[in-house]
């Protein structure tokens, strides 16, 4: 018998004794241990202290190892540890026995923990067929943190049998009891679920209780009250495709009986060429006309030339299905077909819309619901005279489907336009580091108008020019730098242009983005004229990564009023109001951005503020905003609200998050997005929230749902389940 110490010489010694007897296993073992006992008779080798094999992806920590070279296997008669090193598996037991190569075996009061989220243990665990079954008898399988001081998890399934199929990446269970805080709650003789590496897997997704009622019976007290619970079914149709089944079971609270049945189907499938999405729903409910509503949105980025492209289409039986559904509360759909493609200096689109009116209060008929749009830029270097220059064509049509107008009113108009432009701009830098800047740009629109007897056919030429002054001053301290850089700018433009119809420039803006632009207007319908003097003031001061404060002012002076804008706009007058915004941050835990608009006497005007606070288990969003009356702009009366949106952490566990809105007008408050409760543990995920949402103009439904999730068992990654990692009692 030879013994030997330190584990330098056990390497040296496998290469010669263990290697022959390993020889069925690939790749041969590797084995480091404190001391080592090796049998020339029996060939059986003892080792001890520290023991590590390496076998493959598998590695084995112990103790103490006896290898039995007549069966070729080894025994571990202490406490163990074993480790995949690419699936991250571990196994723990108290006592084993394996084949050499670690495949095959026993192990007694073991436990399996899948990426240290899913656990299994068993008074036995066998492992066959080259590592691809796993079989734990007498199982606990849960999700949950089991700690020290108490073995009962929040929630765990018991069963006589588990099964693990490593082929087929999922867990089967023979004779389940599912348990919550150890009271039993149901029985099932079969049951299975995909192992922790599974990304997607056909089964049921976490169900979900919704409580409805008319909000004006208050707070459910109404005859109008319904249960609905859905069970969704997810379909995995290969790699690259899965379909989603939600059936929706509505009881009526008073009748006891199934007032509407709803399914719903999402599928969605990446093809070499495309990405498609596609979800429809139909409810039949007794006495009332099917209802039903289709979307899709297929996209790709495979056309010839380099373009990309997609289709989407949206349709709804009624005005109020798709909000009733919780799906969208848009009140206009759009559907399209269009194509683009964008280089450094260059961007093509073809755009095929159409629009779906959902808002009653609206007409459909005297509407643009089918549009036309397309474009051509082209930017680049300005030969011989420098600069950059930007060439543009465009083109939008835009069709109404109603060919009645009896006030001559031109609510049946429709329109065809045709549009180019040419921008030329160019800035010098003198040594003392003011800027000067020329530009100028050439509009060419073409319109084509049907059905209005005020506006006729016309065509348009446009020209602007521009020059700028900037000295930008800059200050660079040990902490602290600032920037202070006024701009003045003066633009010319022409005051006569013909009778065009208006349909893309109706809600001009004024903000410190568009300060030094041609034009306030959004489209090409209408143009700013005349000539003036665009003043800005921009001043900066950051330190780090701690602190951020900027102000921007700006005002516009004309050389005389062209009467385009409305009061509330900011342009009004020959002069425009006072335009002020101004940001401050501090670290990444606080934000305040506010722009106002302030006449000459200081009265606001607008005033708009957003501010962002986090700190530790608080979070908070809040804007505030104050509008003066406006009838030109379709405001008779004043705007003044406040909007907050706040989540609160109890305990990492528990989330109460909301959204309120005040109006200090009417002196009302509402919910916007209602109120979130929710309880999250490292394995469980419970939400119960309340939401009183707007289906059409005149009516509101009050929602309460639950909706609770156990990791592993209809799950998704959005969850985040398994980031609590405290134990708890």
């Amino acid at each position: 018998m030879l013994k030997v110490s330190f584990s330098l010489r056990f390497l040296f010694l496998l290469t010669f004794i263990l290697l022959p007897n390993f020889s069925n296993a690939s790749p041969p073992a590797n084995l480091v241990a404190d001391n080592l006992i090796y049998n020339e008779a029996t060939k059986d080798i003892e080792a001890s202290g520290n023991v590590v094999i390496i076998q493959g992806d598998l590695e084995l920590r112990t103790n103490k190892v006896i290898y039995v070279a007549s069966t070729d296997s080894i025994t571990i008669p202490e406490k163990l540890r074993m480790f995949n090193l690419i699936t991250k598996e571990e196994w723990y037991a108290e006592y084993g026995e394996l084949s050499a190569d670690l495949k095959n075996g026993l192990l007694t009061s073991a436990r399996i923990i899948q990426q240290r989220q899913l656990q299994i243990s068993g008074a036995t665990m066998i492992r066959s067929d080259d590592g691809r079954y796993t079989v734990l008898d007498k199982a606990v399988t849960s999700y949950c943190k089991i700690c020290k001081e108490s073995s009962t998890p929040f929630w765990e399934v018991r069963s006589r049998k588990v099964i693990a199929d490593k082929e087929k990446e999922r867990i089967y269970f023979e004779d389940a009891v599912f348990r919550i805080m150890g009271v039993p709650l149901f029985y099932t003789p079969y049951l299975h679920m995909p192992n922790r590496n599974v990304k997607r897997a056909t089964g049921f997704l976490k169900p979900t209780y919704v409580y409805t009622t008319d909000s004006k019976g208050g707070f459910g007290f109404t005859k109008a009250s319904s249960i609905k619970v859905q069970t969704p079914y997810f379909i995995t149709l290969g790699e690259h495709a899965d379909l989603l089944l939600t059936p929706w079971i509505t009881w009526d609270k008073n009748t006891g009986k199934t007032s509407a049945n709803t399914f719903t189907t999402k599928f969605r499938q990446e093809l070499t060429f495309a990405h498609v999405d596609i979800q429809h729903a139909s409810t039949k409910k007794e006495g009332e006309n099917h209802r039903w509503y289709f979307l899709m949105n297929a996209t790709t980025s495979k056309l010839p030339y380099g373009f990309s492209g997609g289709v989407a289409l949206k349709r709804v039986s009624d005005t109020t299905y798709l909000a009733e559904s919780g799906v969208s509360s848009q009140d206009r759909l759009r559907s399209s077909l269009y194509i683009h493609r964008t280089r450094k200096d260059q961007h093509i689109e073809l755009n095929l819309i159409n629009y779906e009116i959902l808002r009653t209060t609206e007409s459909k008929g005297t509407l643009p619901t089918n549009l036309i749009d397309a474009e051509v830029n082209k930017r680049g270097d300005t030969p011989l005279i420098g600069g950059i220059f930007d060439l543009k064509l465009d083109t939008r049509s835009h069709y109404r489907t109603s060919d009645y107008d009896p006030n001559n009113s031109g609510s049946a108009r429709d329109v065809n336009r045709l549009s180019s432009s040419a921008t030329w701009k160019k800035s010098w830098a003198m040594k003392n580091g003011v800027l000067f800047g020329l530009g100028s740009e050439l509009r060419a629109d073409t319109y084509l108008v049907y059905q209005d007897p005020d506006l006729n056919s016309a065509n348009d030429l446009t020209p602007y020019f521009s020059a700028d002054m900037r000295w930008p001053l800059v200050k660079h301290g040990a902490k602290i730098s600032q920037l202070i850089q006024p701009t003045i700018q003066l633009v010319s433009a022409k005051t006569k242009t013909h009778k065009i119809p208006n349909d893309d420039s109706l809600l001009p803006e004024f903000d410190e983005t568009n300060i030094l632009e041609f034009s306030r207007f959004p489209g090409n319908d209408n143009f700013e004229k005349g000539n003036r003097i665009n003043l800005a003031l921009n001043y900066g001061l950051s330190k780090s990564d701690h602190l951020f404060a900027g102000l921007s002012l700006g005002k516009i002076l004309r050389d005389k009023d062209h009467a385009q804008f409305s009061n509330s706009s900011g342009l009004y007058g020959k002069n425009s109001d006072w335009l002020t915004a101004s940001q401050l941050k501090l670290g990444r835990n606080f934000s305040l951005i506010n722009r106002a608009l302030v006449k000459d006497d200081l009265s606001i005007l607008r005033n708009t503020v957003h501010i962002d606070w986090n700190k530790n288990a608080t979070s908070t969003s809040s804007k505030y905003v104050w509008m003066e009356a406006d009838t030109s702009g379709g405001r008779p009366k004043e705007t003044s609200f406040i909007n907050i949106d706040a989540s609160y952490n109890i305990l990492n566990d528990w989330n109460l998050g909301t959204a309120l809105n005040y109006d200090f007008i009417e002196n009302e408050t509402t919910m916007t997005s209602g109120l979130n409760i929710v309880y999250k543990t490292a394995c469980t995920k419970a939400t119960f929230s309340f939401d009183l949402r707007p289906i059409s103009e005149t009516k509101k439904i009050e929602e309460w749902t639950f909706l609770i999730e156990f990791g592993g068992f209809g799950s998704s990654s959005r969850s985040n389940l398994a980031t609590t990692k405290i134990c708890s009692g």
